[in-house]
């Protein structure tokens, strides 16, 4: 038989299978996926910090390379010379406009004389540009003189970066208020340096908006999105985008030639696309996992299989042998251990096949055995029934022929009355007759003759009517305790008849009748089953619970609740012990065993209540407190 709350062994066993080796698998693929993919992580962000510094280094590389281009270009003669003369030759203006078309990230050059005036420019829009923000500067270095130094310069100039972002025409993906301005001495001397003797002619002028070097930054990865551009706390950026929350951000430094500090540039990487090649190597490692696994699943199935398939053939053999198929079965397995087991299974069932055999003759013999005691029993039983059926009858008889004592007994007492009447009234007659004969007879003679004859008959008809009224009660008493018929009758009324009938038995007593309930009610029922309830009731009091010197009383009780009637029965007898109580009912049971008494009479009343009236009985009492009967009866029984 399977008990469901016992764990299969082919699931544990796949179940061990799988938390020894494919769990193990799992939890170590899946560290070292997670390892794997913070070192290739921490790889990208390395390469992403590398890429940007050589982003920033490769711009601060071409940034010097133009400023030192630039310088060169100041220490040329012809440069100086040109602003000393106020004519810009062909070669210093070929040499400058070399400058700005190798590079495109400063916008300008422009030639100043002394008087802060533009000699030329390259491009040519670049002389319409008001310089006067400079003009300090330019103060400056003439202050100087022959000790003067090439400056550089970042410096807020809105309008001035304007002019040049328009007259450039070209896009800028970030915008910046700011421009880098280069500003080198132009020294006109024999000897191609600067000392005292060498004349200070002008100063040579490079204008590099910040917007163009990020440009050039921007254009080495398009990857990158600038976030921040910092000079020290100072923003140069005029808009930025804000960070997204989860970039990744990379700082790099821009080194400014002559200049005493760095541009810092903050650089967000989308997080999805920077690690997408992660992502996917994770990917690719994470499916070779899975196909790994899905192999070793395989394998742990068919190891799994292979440890089973012996306890399938066991469990085949087992339900063989338990359908009655004893015999040997020896199958080839794969492990001794099973292999001995099935063995031991052969040896039990042959042994088994020989005790079925002893045992089936030995039940066959054993129930013949049975069998005949059972004929036996069957007999004993049948001539029991009879007997109580025979007991039954007989106390039901029992009981009909005391009520016919008693009223036999009472029916001759008015019948008597009646005889002595009669005797007296023929005596009278004897004497009337006598007189008229011997004519003596007179008129009050016959006056005293009438009065006693009418006295007489007074008498006579009261006694012929009262044993009338009990032969009739008698009569319908008789007919409903030896009748099965159902009709419908007044309780109340059929109480009284029941207790009249009984008077024979009652009036020796010194009892006290008292019957509560509607004057009206009416059952369709068994009144033979009723008649033989109230006068075993009644009968039982008398005999077992009241004594004829002492006082008693009797109460009936009734009243409807829906389709029921509850009737209660109560005397105010000596009682029953409490542990004897359930055994009132029981057939043969009786406290007057020696003076007669069968044990039928209420254990007619139970098996009449549950059976033919279809209700219910409970008995209620203790030593010294009485006898009461409940009673739950169905109001109307149908046939």
């Amino acid at each position: 038989m399977n008990n469901p709350s016992l764990p299969s062994f082919r699931g544990a066993l796949i179940l061990a299978m799988f938390l020894l080796s494919v769990l193990p698998v799992v939890i170590i693929s899946f560290y070292l996926v997670d390892e794997f993919s913070q070192i290739q992580a921490q790889e990208r962000m390395a390469k992403l910090n590398a890429q940007t510094t050589n982003m920033t280094q490769l711009t601060s590389f071409k940034l010097s390379s133009l400023h030192t281009k630039f310088q060169q270009a100041a220490r040329d003669n012809l440069t100086s010379l040109a602003a000393h003369t106020g004519a810009f030759g062909n070669k210093a203006g070929e040499k400058l406009a070399l400058i700005l078309a190798e590079q495109d990230m400063m916008s300008a050059i422009l030639l100043v004389d002394k008087a802060n005036w533009t000699v030329t420019a390259t491009p040519l829009y670049a002389e319409l540009l008001s310089t006067e923000k400079l003009h300090g500067h330019y103060q400056q270095i003439y202050q100087q003189g022959y000790q003067a130094q090439a400056t550089t310069l970042i410096m807020h100039a809105p309008s001035l970066v304007a002019d040049l972002r328009k007259k450039s025409r070209k896009p800028s993906v970030y915008q910046s208020e700011y421009l880098l301005v280069f500003m080198a001495p132009l020294f006109l001397s024999d000897l191609a340096k600067a000392d005292q003797y060498a004349k200070l002619t002008g100063i040579l002028v490079g204008m590099l908006p910040i917007e163009n070097l990020l440009k050039d930054v921007l254009t080495a990865d398009n990857d990158a999105k600038l976030v921040a551009l910092n000079l020290q706390q100072q923003k140069l950026l005029s808009q930025v985008s804000k960070p997204a929350s989860d970039a990744l951000t990379v700082t790099a430094q821009i080194s400014i030639p002559d200049y005493p500090h760095h541009l810092n540039l903050h650089f967000d990487y989308e997080r999805t696309h920077a690690f997408k090649p992660v992502r996917e190597l994770t990917e690719r490692f994470l499916w070779l996992t899975s196909l790994f696994l899905i192999l070793l699943m395989l394998v742990a199935w068919f190891i799994t299989q292979v440890f089973l398939r012996p306890l399938k053939v066991l469990h085949h053999i087992v339900q063989a042998y338990f359908s009655g198929d004893y015999k040997p079965q020896s199958p080839g397995v794969y492990f001794t251990e099973v292999e001995q087991i099935i063995t031991l299974l052969a040896t039990m069932a042959e042994k088994i096949e020989i005790e079925h055999e002893n045992l089936e003759r030995r039940v066959k013999e054993r129930t013949q055995e049975l069998s005949a005691a059972n004929d036996e029993l069957s007999e004993a039983m049948k001539q029991l029934t009879l007997a109580q059926q025979h007991l039954i009858e007989t106390e039901k008889v029992s009981l009909l022929g005391k009520l016919v004592a008693g009223v036999a007994h009472e029916i001759n007492t008015p019948l008597g009355i009646c005889l002595t009447a009669g005797t007296s009234l023929h005596s009278d007659l004897v004497a009337l007759e006598n007189a008229y004969a011997n004519d003596k007879m007179t008129r009050k003679l016959l006056e005293i003759y009438f009065t006693k004859v009418d006295e007489g008959f007074a008498i006579i008809l009261n006694n012929i009517k009262r044993a009338s009224l009990l032969i009739q009660h008698f009569k319908e008493i008789a007919v409903d305790s030896t009748s099965e018929q159902l009709r419908t009758f007044n309780l109340r009324d059929y109480i009284d008849e029941v207790l009249h009938s009984l008077h024979p038995e009652t009036k020796r007593y010194q009892l006290s009748i008292e019957i509560n309930g509607a004057q009206d009610l009416t059952l369709t029922s068994y009144p033979g089953a009723y008649a033989q309830i109230i006068s075993n009731m009644v009968i039982n009091s008398l005999r077992h619970g009241l004594t004829i010197e002492e006082p008693a009383t009797i109460r009936f009780d009734y009243h409807c609740k829906g389709d029921v009637l509850h009737f209660v029965y109560q005397d105010s007898g000596k009682g029953v012990n409490k542990d004897d109580l359930h055994k009132i009912f029981e057939p043969f049971y009786t406290t007057l065993r020696n003076e007669g008494g069968s044990g039928l009479g209420l254990n007619i009343i139970f098996n009449l209540v549950t059976q033919k009236l279809q209700g219910k009985v409970e008995a209620k009492s203790d030593l010294g407190q009485g006898l009461t009967f409940v009673f739950e009866l169905p109001l109307t029984l149908k046939e």
